[in-house]
């Protein structure tokens, strides 16, 4: 939903930090993975159970080293 926020850490400094994500339904996959090595944008492709897909445009921010991941409609 619009303006909503889920929050994660990761407690292995020592492992590369690789994340996916799901839409809030059970019509999704699970993405391909994404470093947030890099602040950047891309978009990425999600498959829906029903044969429909969505583009999603995420954005990577680093502030005050804090990571957030911004998603938009493409």
């Amino acid at each position: 939903s619009p303006h909503s926020m889920k929050s994660f850490h990761c407690f292995r400094s020592d492992q590369p930090m690789i994340f996916s994500i799901r839409l809030n339904n059970s019509f999704s996959f699970w993405s391909g993975g994404f470093s947030l090595e890099k602040t950047d944008w891309f978009h990425l492709h999600l498959h829906q159970t029903n044969g429909k897909s969505l583009i999603i445009r995420l954005r990577i921010v680093e502030e005050h080293r804090t990571s957030f991941i911004v998603l938009n409609d493409s």
